[in-house]
């Protein structure tokens, strides 16, 4: 499969944040005999879509530590605390998924008229015409 850019049908390109997966097809249905044409001006033989478009996940790490605090004692033995935090950067702890996915419903309308046909005692034709009230 020359020219293909994943390597391989039909997997992704990449594990999250947005690859490519690729499908072929070949000229063989049927196979052009006798002077016939080949595929030429029937599309392409490799088509691509997106996938994986889920984000890649993100380890947090910390920042550097704050400042020490005040010692607890004025004397003796205290203790002092300082902090940290976890955001550098801060961890992706965010996962998004499609949900809804039946389609909406559409409801039936009528077209338009048709035109009229030939009248008979059997045919009638009625569209319901609503006059204000006085």
């Amino acid at each position: 499969m020359v020219g293909m850019e994943s390597g391989q049908s039909g997997v992704c390109t990449k594990k999250c944040g947005g690859g490519k997966q690729y499908r072929h097809r070949e000229c063989n249905s049927p196979v052009p005999k006798h002077g016939g044409s080949d595929c030429t001006g029937f599309g392409f033989p490799i088509e691509h879509q997106n996938c994986n478009l889920n984000p890649c996940p993100v380890d947090g790490g910390y920042s550097e530590w704050g400042e020490w605090g005040t010692c607890s004692k004025t004397c003796g033995t205290g203790q002092q605390t300082r902090n940290r935090s976890c955001n550098n950067p801060e961890p992706n702890n965010e996962e998004l998924r499609n949900c809804n996915t039946d389609p909406c419903p559409v409801n039936g309308g009528y077209g338009e008229w048709s035109e009229w046909g030939v009248c008979t005692k059997e045919m009638w034709r009625w569209k319901s015409i609503s006059t204000p009230r006085m």
